[in-house]
Formats: structure tokens, C-alpha cells, sequence
């Protein structure tokens, strides 16, 4: 499953997009703002998240408003004019973690999906996210967009991070740009989630 905007040269954000001000990158008529708390962006970017993700999928109120401030961490409106999506990710220095990526119901079909993910790989930094497994028409629909956008399927067993302690272990497939992450890719992929994700093991 969806650009570091502050004071770094370097990062994902600055490679292919320019800047339209502080806290957003744009690119074509569709552009990427970032969320701070205590904004009504931010509540109805929540909301959407609830409404895209079950529970095991996503964080509840508390842990989402902790992660904000994670140095990582950034939580992205998609704009067209006016909100159509949200996508959370994280950055390192050797790839960008989507973690979530919605499209609000009403704006479904309309492109939006493929354009966010045109912008999210446009750099030098491997996209990677995590899909559910594809045993049914829904989850095989969806690991198929990825497919035709670019995204290729990586054979590791995988589980997701923990979002609550008490969270059962979740299978999910991994998914990266373009080609398929090399052994020692995945091992410093999962190595971070456990450090800076997962509500379990993380020790931030």
C-alpha cells in the first residue's frame, strides 16, 4: 500500500517535481500536500482511511496522531482542485514505503490511482508497499493495477507491521517498482518496519 518536504536536498520529493510551496510538490494538474494535525484535512483524511481499511490495516486515532511526528512519516493529501486521495509513506535512504493509498469512493475510475503511483515512483529511491494476497476477484483486481502501473510481485513471506499489540500476524505480498528487491533489499525493508513500525518490536 502510498516526498520528504523539509529542508533536506536530497530526498524523494526533489528529484522529479518542483516545488509549488513549502509543504507540497505538484505535478501536472494533480499535486501532493502534505497533512499536519489538528487541520480539518487532517480529520477527513482519517475518516477516509477508516473508510478505505479495516482495522487490522490501518492505526486507530491515537497511534495515527503519534506517528505524525515520526521524521519518516508523511501523510499526503492528492489534490486535484480539491481532495480526491491520501497516501502514507515513509522514506529512507534506500527506498520509499507506501504504506497507504486511497482514493476517495466518489473519485474511483477516475485515473487518479495511476497518476498518485506515477508520481510516487518518478525517482531514484525503490517504491516498495504491501498488498493483500490475491485469493479472491476484489484482491486479484487490485494486485493487478499494480501490476499495469509498473509494480512487480516479490516472493517473500511476508507480514505486515503491527498496528495494536494484540493484532494477529497478517500475510501480505511485497511489492516493488519495476523490479523485484533483492534478498538483502528485503532484509533492510523489514528490519525498518520492525524498528520504526511495528507497535511490537519498534523502538521509537
Amino acid at each position: 500500500f502510498s516526498m520528504r518536504f523539509a529542508n533536506a536536498s536530497t530526498t524523494f520529493a526533489n528529484f522529479l517535481f518542483f516545488w509549488y510551496n513549502t509543504n507540497t510538490v505538484k505535478g501536472g494538474t494533480m499535486y501532493l500536500q502534505q497533512i499536519l494535525p489538528d487541520t480539518g484535512l487532517y480529520d477527513w483524511a482519517v475518516q477516509l482511511l477508516k473508510i478505505a481499511f479495516p482495522a487490522e490495516e490501518r492505526r486507530d486515532d491515537t497511534e495515527q496522531l503519534k506517528v505524525m511526528s515520526h521524521p519518516d512519516y508523511r501523510l499526503c493529501a492528492i489534490f486535484d482542485k480539491i481532495p480526491v486521495g491520501v497516501v502514507g509513506y515513509w522514506e529512507t535512504p534506500q527506498f520509499v514505503y507506501l504504506e497507504n493509498f486511497c482514493i476517495s469512493p466518489e473519485k474511483r475510475n477516475g485515473g487518479y490511482g495511476s497518476k498518485t503511483l506515477q508520481l510516487l515512483s518518478s525517482s531514484d529511491k525503490l517504491l516498495v508497499l504491501e498488498i493483500e494476497l490475491p485469493v479472491d476477484e476484489l484482491t486479484i483486481r487490485r494486485k493487478n493495477f499494480y501490476l499495469r502501473n509498473g509494480m512487480v510481485s516479490n516472493a517473500f513471506l511476508h507480514i505486515q507491521p503491527h498496528y495494536r499489540k494484540q493484532d494477529a500476524d497478517l500475510p501480505l505480498e511485497v511489492l516493488s517498482f519495476r523490479r523485484p528487491l533483492s534478498q538483502e533489499e528485503y532484509n533492510v525493508f523489514r528490519k525498518y518496519l520492525d524498528d520504526n513500525v511495528d507497535v511490537i518490536t519498534r523502538k521509537c
